[in-house]
């Protein structure tokens, strides 16, 4: 990222860049973890009270929290990165 940066890339691309790798990831999460969920669920049926296995509004909600989790966790860091000098890094580097 320093060297994005030392080559005259702005701080708010960088972030987008590093967030748009998050969300890609995130999304094939949850491409993967849908399918495995709903089988799961299946196995489980018989000790859920009070839901059926297949709730939509559960999975949506649980979606929501995991991608907002996720996110909230690449953006720290994402900040951080642009806030460096980038001088720095390449002497670190």
């Amino acid at each position: 990222m320093g060297i994005r940066m030392a080559l005259g890339a702005k701080p708010a691309e960088v972030r987008n860049l590093l967030l748009g790798h998050s969300i890609k990831l995130v999304g094939a999460g949850v491409v993967i973890g849908i399918p495995v969920a709903v089988g799961v669920a299946r196995i489980y049926a018989s000790h859920l009270f009070g839901t059926s296995a297949l709730n939509p509004l559960i999975f949506a909600f649980v979606i929501l929290i995991v991608t907002g989790v996720a996110m909230l966790a690449s953006y720290f860091p994402a900040r951080r990165a642009t806030m460096v000098y980038p001088m720095t890094v390449l002497r670190a580097e």
